[in-house]
């Protein structure tokens, strides 16, 4: 796997796609899934969900789960449950 370079942005940048984006990150994912990262998503208000038994390949490790997800998001069925 290629290194990963990582942005940090500033909390007024994610104003924009606050509402428009939907993280989803793999329980064993080692780059996404760390208390920090999450804790990140939290202070800026950010739509995630945390996938149960799925790593960095999660659209290949979940491909059921992760479709429902995107299909939910996009008709606006957004609950507040974080874990999948």
């Amino acid at each position: 796997m290629r290194h990963h370079k990582i942005t940090i942005f500033p909390a007024e940048d994610f104003r924009v796609i606050r509402h428009k984006a939907l993280f989803l990150i793999g329980d064993q994912d080692m780059l996404s899934n760390y208390p920090k990262a999450i804790h990140r998503l939290i202070d800026y208000g950010m739509i995630y969900r945390i996938v149960k038994d799925a790593g960095h390949a999660i659209n290949h490790e979940q491909p059921e789960i992760i479709h429902r997800a995107i299909q939910q998001f996009c008709l606006g069925n957004n609950d507040t449950q974080n874990t999948m």
